[in-house]
């Protein structure tokens, strides 16, 4: 496999890990009702986010391809500090 297509593989696996979707879904419950529906689609969509990209990580594993480190969430995702906080 050439470098690009490697590149835009780890780059995928980073996306898939690191979405938004799979970092709202890790963060402190933001739904006070757990039998809201909407909430049970979200998470059913990122754990078939995280299911895909937990293939591609094995397919590449088995490839015997490098895996590149999982970064941090992006820090846009909390939002802006509060007044006095940053």
């Amino acid at each position: 496999m050439d470098a690009g297509s490697l590149a835009l593989l780890h780059r995928l696996v980073s996306m898939g890990a690191r979405s938004l979707l799979q970092y709202v879904c890790e963060a402190v419950p933001w739904s006070a009702d757990a039998s809201d529906h909407a909430l049970a689609r979200v998470q059913a969509i990122a754990a078939e986010e995280r299911d895909a990209t937990a293939r591609l990580t094995r397919h590449l594993q088995k490839k015997h391809l490098r895996l590149a480190p999982i970064e941090s969430y992006p820090s846009h995702y909390r939002g802006p500090a509060p007044r006095g906080q940053g």
